[in-house]
């Protein structure tokens, strides 16, 4: 390999890395995704009003991005301030894209706790439906056996009420005849 196209690759390499830096620090990064691919503005948006700390980790990334840019402009990416400070971005976009993920996924299990109880209500529901079917089956039941003996009382009572008219009927004929051979037996 030629000495010069070794430097030549090398200054290639370099002017890439600074390209790549500058397009990184001059564009906003925040409009199109802050935390990379994997996180995208929509959903900082979203979680930023009812997290605090993404809130605040935002802001520290937004800070170490001005900051950043003021180092590149002042003294250049190789300047080891400019480095640190590149670092200190990094490491906001880092801490934000783990606060977004930790927030995502107990999203995801806020979805999944609310699946469960939704199955849960359907299944007491079901059961509480069930339950209110069996006491109005024993309370149907129980009127039914209510009119059941009401209606075994009623033939008892009938069944009574005849024997006692015999009963009396008989008794009566007795006395009238006690009372007509009475009568006979004086009138004799």
């Amino acid at each position: 390999m030629k000495k010069g196209s070794l430097e030549k690759t090398i200054s290639d390499m370099v002017r890439r890395l600074e390209a790549a830096r500058a397009s990184d620090t001059n564009g906003d990064s925040m409009s199109a995704s802050p935390a990379g691919s994997d996180c995208p503005l929509k959903d900082i948006e979203a979680f930023m009003p009812v997290d605090p700390v993404l809130a605040s980790l935002h802001k520290e990334y937004l800070e170490a991005n001005a900051n950043h840019k003021k180092l590149a402009r002042q003294n250049g990416f190789n300047d080891p301030m400019t480095e640190i400070a590149a670092d200190m971005l990094d490491s906001a976009r880092s801490a934000m894209q783990t606060r977004l993920i930790e927030l995502q996924e107990s999203r995801e299990l806020e979805v999944q706790e609310a699946l469960v109880r939704r199955l849960r209500a359907r299944k007491a529901e079901q059961e509480a439906s069930q339950v209110r079917a069996r006491i109005a089956k024993r309370a149907k039941d129980k009127e039914n056996d209510t009119l059941f003996w009401f209606s075994v009382l009623c033939w008892l009572m009938d069944r009574t009420l005849i024997a006692t008219q015999k009963t009396l009927s008989a008794a009566n004929d007795f006395a009238l005849v006690a009372v007509v051979s009475g009568k006979e037996v004086a009138a004799a």
